[in-house]
C-alpha cells in the first residue's frame, strides 16, 4: 500500500477564536480513510509549532487527497474552525523526497498559512 510520511511543523497567522487568541490543533483526513488523526492542541497561540509525525497509507497516490483542518479547541462548546486546506494528489511526489509545503488556510479570517513536510515512503508501483 503506498504510504507517505506527513508532518505538521507549524502554523502562522492564524485568527483569534476565543477573547485574545486560540488554542489550535489539527486535524487531518484521507480521502480514503474514514479516520481522522490529529495534532495536540497548543493553548494561547496563533502561531502554533507541533513538529507532530503521521504515517499515513493511501490507496491511490494519483487520486487520494488530504484534507487539514484547523481548528480552535474549546472546553465547554464545539471546537471552531480556523480554516482548512488541502492536498489534492500525489503524483508530483518523488519516492523519498521531501516536500517543504506552505498551504494557505481557507476559510480564514487571516492570511493563514500551514506547514506540512511530506515524504512518500513506498509508492511501489503506484506512479510511474
Amino acid at each position: 500500500m503506498p504510504t507517505i510520511k506527513l508532518e505538521i511543523v507549524e502554523a502562522h497567522n492564524l485568527m483569534i477564536a476565543d477573547i485574545t487568541s486560540s488554542d489550535p490543533y489539527v486535524e487531518i483526513q484521507a480521502s480514503n480513510d474514514k479516520k481522522i488523526l490529529k495534532t495536540k492542541v497548543i493553548k494561547k497561540n496563533l502561531n502554533p509549532v507541533w513538529n507532530e509525525e503521521f504515517i499515513i497509507d493511501l490507496e491511490n497516490p494519483k487520486l487520494d487527497t488530504l484534507q487539514f483542518t484547523v481548528k480552535d479547541w474549546d472546553r465547554f462548546s464545539k471546537d471552531d474552525p480556523l480554516g482548512k486546506c488541502k492536498i489534492v494528489n500525489f503524483s508530483n511526489f518523488m519516492m523519498g523526497q521531501t516536500n517543504d509545503l506552505w498551504l494557505n488556510l481557507q476559510d480564514s479570517e487571516t492570511d493563514a498559512k500551514l506547514h506540512v513536510v511530506v515524504t512518500p515512503i513506498d509508492f511501489g508501483k503506484c506512479l510511474p
